[in-house]
């Protein structure tokens, strides 16, 4: 609590002035857990530095806000086992958040995964590595990762103009597998020096794509590509502000 500069003496002991207004404000620490007042309702937030003037700064999920420390703007509340979750693994992910030069690094995710060959058999494991390689990496400022990955082929068929001519560099003398199957695809931001531990970790939106389709071909270097989506899937994302995958 600030208190003014004047005082009054009595006997011995100093007593602080202190204004009707500054009385008023609510004493929390950093870090403690309350519930802010937005519109006509309330929003959980953590306390993200010590009062200054009438207010404080809170971290409310991925956004920084800052409230007037008076009951009709700001109250105390528990801390839910959910929430406890979160901070925790918040913590967790920040201790242990990629270093170096990669492309992972600079998003806060695994790197994208590579294929050093595209040049084996065609089979519903290799097709799944194949499309990995295909659907993850970097891409106008977007980190593109996907989990869950099931790929099945049909039998080969020939080049189909209508289907298959807007496949970057396929050889139109190879056959085509028309592939269906379902993954999990991360979108991740690159997180910028003004986010706070949450939004710097829970820096991706989650898409599901359970019925996607689409095929295996090869272009005009010998090397298997392989392409599915989800055709049927409403554009919203499944979940936002979700951590990066650590795996496939």
């Amino acid at each position: 609590m600030k208190i003014k500069t004047s005082h009054i003496l009595s006997g011995m002991f100093v007593f602080p002035l202190i204004s009707l207004a500054q009385a008023q404000l609510l004493n929390f620490n950093v870090g403690d857990a309350v519930e802010i007042k937005m519109a006509s309702t309330w929003r959980a937030c953590t306390i993200a530095a010590p009062l200054v003037g009438n207010g404080y700064d809170v971290h409310c999920g991925p956004l920084d806000l800052r409230v007037k420390a008076d009951a009709d703007h700001l109250r105390a509340r528990a801390v839910s086992a959910d929430e406890q979750g979160v901070q925790d693994e918040t913590k967790t992910a920040m201790e242990n958040r990629p270093l170096g030069d990669g492309v992972g690094a600079q998003f806060g995710t695994r790197e994208p995964v590579t294929c050093m060959s595209r040049n084996g058999p065609l089979t519903d494991a290799t097709a799944r590595q194949y499309f990995i390689c295909d659907a993850e990496g970097e891409s106008a400022g977007i980190m593109y990762l996907v989990t869950d990955v099931t790929i099945h082929l049909s039998r080969p068929r020939a080049f189909n103009f209508n289907l298959d001519s807007s496949k970057n560099g396929i050889d139109t003398s190879q056959q085509v597998y028309d592939v269906r199957g379902s993954y999990n695809k991360y979108l991740c931001n690159k997180p910028t020096a003004i986010d706070n531990d949450f939004s710097r970790t829970h820096n991706c939106s989650l898409y599901d794509e359970p019925h996607a389709e689409g095929s295996c071909y090869k272009d005009t270097f010998d090397e298997w590509h392989c392409l599915m989506t989800d055709f049927h899937r409403a554009a919203p994302p499944k979940a936002t502000n979700v951590m990066p995958p650590s795996g496939n």
